[in-house]
């Protein structure tokens, strides 16, 4: 057989391809050395002169420039092979699939639900590194979240929320000194941001579930009683109304979050690490974390502190100082945990609290402003290696949250000023009448209590980067509700409402992987 190569309308082809590939494609032109190139050609030649392999050799006879044939193949599949934009930052991909089934009763339905587990949400991200000096490195990360069919966002009456939309969580960059500590720059965790999460010292636990109520967040109050659709309507509370920051509506504990801010953290001293932030428009945060570990024990803490002027909070946008309106949310949370590590057993205590002083923020019958909510958790359990294929976790804790009302801002202060925001959210601690079936006439909720016991399992898997898990949680709701209303009291004498709600029962059960 002849010389096999690429004919001429072939090598034109891939010619006009290379052509037209711009730079800015990451297009490989120059991947493999010279030398490895023509190790590559070499090898082929020499299996073709193996004994046992004539068959072969015959059939893909390259004649005697063989060597030369497969050096300018290797070149042209050099040039279609992507690769990164530079060779001076590394880059990791990253990220986890975390999905759980989740059986729930609210007193009166059932049902079961395949969802995106928001104690830890599916994402994935790119992290990068580059190195300015010996001492001097600066970065990247970005990290996007799948938001569809999150557990914290379901409810009686809908299964599957946002279904396929994707987040931007984090989009910063960072330099970083080895003696003066690390500056962040972008959408990036404020220093209060997961102060109840990352001080966990089994480190992923909280991927599986910690403090907050985030497998029944979005599900309807059912006043006891009512075990039909008419226990519901558009304005009954939810569990989140009841157990919340005031400055979020998606949690109790972990209630800071990602912002546009500058942050810098100190270098680790001793076991220490401090943090502080500025964030647009405005809110600031500082926070101290220590980690340590003796012969016998090891020991996670942090504390942290955020204030918020951010008329709009998360949502951005400026305030008109002259509408006589002024933001002030004050939030202050904190964890500490310690593991025996001879005998696996560990015990873990959370706080979180929130304050809203806005400036009219009242409630609509009392007149009194909100009350501080103050939410804690404690847990214990034991973590050991009982099998091979990974460590065994098993704990079980209680959880209280007490007047998270920072559901109830049914009153907005108006912007008559072009370009500003055209209203703020004010607390008033005001319940629509018919919220509840029972309660025809308009309420103020002064007080709520939520606890929560449970147990849990987590089985990891070390070999595939798996966890696997489940959980039972037993959650009690409790609200005062008082009214002038006159047909409740004709005196317009402030007075209390009676009320009892449906506990609430879920459990869930899932798995975890990583890359």
């Amino acid at each position: 057989m002849g010389k096999q190569g690429f004919d001429g309308d072939e090598k034109r082809q891939l010619q006009m391809a290379k052509r037209k590939q711009p730079e800015e494609w990451g297009v490989m032109t120059g991947g493999l050395k010279t030398t490895g190139r023509l190790a590559i050609a070499a090898m082929f030649c020499a299996i073709g002169g193996m004994p046992g392999v004539g068959g072969q050799a015959e059939a893909a006879d390259l004649g005697g420039d063989c060597c030369a044939d497969l050096e300018e193949r290797v070149a042209e599949l050099e040039a279609t092979t992507v690769r990164k934009g530079n060779k001076k930052v590394k880059v990791e991909f990253y990220g986890q699939v975390n999905r759980v089934g989740n059986f729930w009763d609210d007193g009166a339905e059932q049902n079961v639900y395949l969802l995106n587990n928001s104690y830890s949400s599916t994402r994935f991200g790119f992290r990068g590194k580059a190195k300015v000096s010996d001492n001097w490195s600066s970065g990247f990360q970005i990290e996007i979240e799948d938001e569809g069919n999150l557990s914290k966002f379901v409810s009686q009456f809908d299964d599957n929320p946002d279904n396929g939309s994707l987040n931007v969580r984090r989009a910063a960059i960072y330099l970083d000194n080895k003696n003066l500590g690390k500056i962040w720059l972008g959408q990036q965790s404020t220093a209060k941001d997961d102060i109840v999460k990352d001080t966990v010292i089994i480190k992923g636990l909280d991927k599986t579930m910690y403090a907050d109520f985030y497998m029944n967040w979005s599900f309807f109050l059912r006043q006891k009683g009512f075990n039909n659709a008419e226990a519901f309507s558009s304005s009954t509370p939810r569990f989140r109304d009841i157990g919340r920051c005031y400055s979020t509506s998606s949690s109790a504990f972990d209630c800071s979050t990602r912002r546009q801010e500058i942050r810098y953290d100190t270098p680790e001293f001793w076991g220490f690490v401090a943090s502080a932030n500025w964030a647009e428009d405005d809110a600031w945060a500082a926070a101290l974390r220590f980690q340590k570990e003796w012969d016998n024990w090891k020991i996670g803490a942090g504390y942290a502190y955020e204030g918020i002027t951010d008329e709009l909070l998360s949502a951005g946008g400026g305030g008109v100082f002259f509408q006589n309106f002024k933001r002030d949310t004050r939030e202050w949370a904190g964890m500490a945990s310690i593991i025996h590590k001879p005998t696996g057993l560990f015990l873990w205590g959370a706080n979180s609290n929130s304050e809203d002083a806005d400036i009219g923020a009242k409630g609509v019958y009392t007149q009194k402003g909100p009350p501080v909510m103050h939410a804690w958790d404690i847990a214990g359990g034991i973590h050991r290696k009982f099998f091979e294929p990974g460590a065994t976790t098993m704990w079980g804790g209680y959880t209280q949250d007490q007047d998270g009302l920072g559901g109830f801002t049914r009153t907005t202060v108006s912007s008559s000023v072009s370009g500003t925001a055209s209203s703020y959210s004010v607390w008033d601690g005001e319940v629509s009448a018919g919220a509840f079936p029972g309660i025809p006439f308009k309420t103020e909720i002064t007080s709520s209590e939520t606890t929560k016991w449970y147990l849990a399992v987590d089985q990891a898997i070390d070999s595939a980067a798996l966890n696997l898990f489940m959980a039972y949680q037993h959650i009690e709701p409790e609200i005062t509700l008082v009214t002038r209303d006159p047909s409740f009291s004709p005196t317009g004498k402030l007075k209390s409402v009676p009320i009892t709600l449906d506990d609430f029962d879920v459990f869930f059960m899932g798995g975890r992987i990583a890359f």
